[in-house]
């Protein structure tokens, strides 16, 4: 038994043996002869492109036009939406930062998220990021120190803050207390509070 192949045209193919037949004064017969095709086959094709012959005259612009349309439509809406989500984020900031404390909001910084850098973390939550790497040293002594100073010096009389001195200049107990503020995290290096 021999196994024959079939033959595979391709559109171009079919459009160049169809042209011949519908353009030459030569039979469906002759044709199917020359190239080895079967006349039914010859009938199929030419019957399918005479059909579709008005398929070649319809205006592919109105197609292109409906298409426009129709992305720019689809694009008006996802932008909408867009819009919609961006207001329904900035109303749950403000519901957010208005409940929770600066700490509170701290914690939910999540240092090892890859998608959601934590620049955004921070904005979203209404935090500047150096909140997370500012560290308030809290040792007691420090505290007490400063709290012993300050004590201290309310109770020294006025006139020595006036300019006059019992033991120490005025500048060494104001750098001390300067100092004592930055190292507890009440004033910042440059004189701005926390």
């Amino acid at each position: 038994m021999a196994t024959t192949t079939r033959r595979r045209f391709t559109p171009h193919q079919k459009a160049l043996i169809i042209s011949r037949l519908l353009g030459e004064q030569i039979t469906i017969s002759e044709l199917a002869e020359e190239h080895r095709i079967h006349p039914i086959v010859l009938t199929r094709w030419r019957n399918h492109a005479v059909q579709n012959l008005s398929k070649l005259f319809e205006n592919d612009h109105k197609k292109a036009e409906k298409l426009k349309s129709d992305y720019e439509q689809q694009i008006v809406e996802m932008q909408a939406e867009i819009d919609q989500l961006r207001l329904q984020l900035d109303w749950l900031k403000q519901a957010t930062i208005s409940r929770l404390s600066k700490e509170d909001r701290n914690e939910f910084v999540n240092r090892d998220e890859t998608k959601l850098p934590i620049r955004t973390q921070t904005a979203l939550l209404g935090l500047s990021r150096s909140t997370l790497y500012y560290q308030m040293n809290n040792t007691s002594s420090r505290k007490s120190k400063f709290v012993d100073s300050l004590s201290e010096m309310r109770q020294l009389p006025l006139y020595l803050f006036a300019g006059l001195s019992m033991d120490q200049p005025k500048s060494t107990r104001e750098s001390e207390v300067s100092k004592l503020k930055i190292q507890n995290g009440w004033m910042d290096v440059f004189g701005g509070y926390h």
